[in-house]
């Protein structure tokens, strides 16, 4: 009978090994409408900006804004 072949340890995390950061802050994830995102890209591009730099332009402005305005303007925005 033959002995088995001992298997070879591959992979794994080493130290420097994978996709190096691209950034330093968490990433966001949300559902946005399509609409949405078109409108934002298209002002991003009107304006110089990446998407992710005008994206975080009205989220920054959008904070500075009184809470109880923004719960009115979004829910005419829903026809409500």
């Amino acid at each position: 009978m033959k002995e088995a072949i001992p298997k070879k340890s591959h992979g794994g995390p080493r130290p420097g090994s994978g996709r190096p950061a691209t950034g330093k802050d968490p990433v966001l994830t949300a559902r946005v409408p399509r609409e949405l995102i078109d409108q934002l890209e298209e002002w991003a591009k009107q304006s110089g900006m990446t998407r992710s730099e005008a994206l975080r332009l009205f989220i920054e402005n959008g904070l500075l804004r009184k809470p109880r305005r923004l719960v009115e303007i979004g829910l005419k925005a829903k026809g409500k």
